[in-house]
């Protein structure tokens, strides 16, 4: 029984780590440029017009 649990954590360890490499990896690598345009609400691509 010990050595099935064994299995279980090194598994349960090793799919956590290929879920979080390419979410750290992405964060290290993105270009870090914001603008406001980009910081600006994009709604539908078309300028808004009188209220909603």
């Amino acid at each position: 029984m010990i050595d099935m649990t064994g299995h279980f954590v090194v598994f349960t360890v090793v799919a956590v780590g290929f879920l979080l490499a390419p979410l750290l990896l992405g964060k290290l690598v993105r270009p870090k440029l914001p603008t406001a345009e980009k910081d600006s609400v994009y709604e539908c691509g078309e300028p808004t017009i009188g209220s909603s």
